[in-house]
C-alpha cells in the first residue's frame, strides 16, 4: 500500500496516488477567511495556514481596524482532501468564517521529475 504521493507522468496531470491505489486530482482554488475580533485568535488561524503551507499559491491579508475584522484571501493548489482540511480546522476556530471555491478542473503537471 502507497503512503507517499506520486506524480502520474504519462497522463501529464497532477495525481496523487492514494493509499489503495486510488488516484487523486490536484486542483486550484481560493479560500476567503473573515476572522472576527482578530486580536484574539490570528496567531492561531495563521499557525493552521502555516501547517498548509505546502498547498498556499498566494495569500493576502487586510486588516479591517474600524470593523474589528481582519480578510485573508489564499489561492491554493491541492487535492479536495487537503482543502477539506484545512478549511474544516479553521472553520472551527471561533469567530472564523471561512469559504471555498475550487475549479472544477485538475492542473497539469510542471516538470517533469
Amino acid at each position: 500500500m502507497c503512503k507517499l504521493a506520486f506524480f502520474c507522468v504519462r497522463k501529464k496531470k497532477a495525481l496523487y496516488f492514494a493509499p489503495g491505489g486510488n488516484t487523486v486530482a490536484k486542483r486550484i482554488g481560493v479560500i476567503g477567511i473573515v476572522i472576527d475580533d482578530p486580536k484574539t485568535i490570528v496567531d492561531r488561524v495563521n499557525a493552521i495556514i502555516s501547517d498548509y503551507s505546502h498547498i498556499i499559491i498566494g495569500r493576502m491579508g487586510v486588516p479591517r481596524h474600524e470593523e474589528n475584522v481582519g480578510v485573508i484571501a489564499l489561492i491554493i493548489e491541492g487535492t479536495t482532501d487537503d482543502v477539506g482540511a484545512l478549511t474544516g480546522r479553521l472553520g472551527n476556530l471561533p469567530g472564523v468564517t471561512v469559504k471555498s471555491a475550487l475549479t472544477a478542473r485538475s492542473t497539469t503537471e510542471k516538470g517533469g521529475k
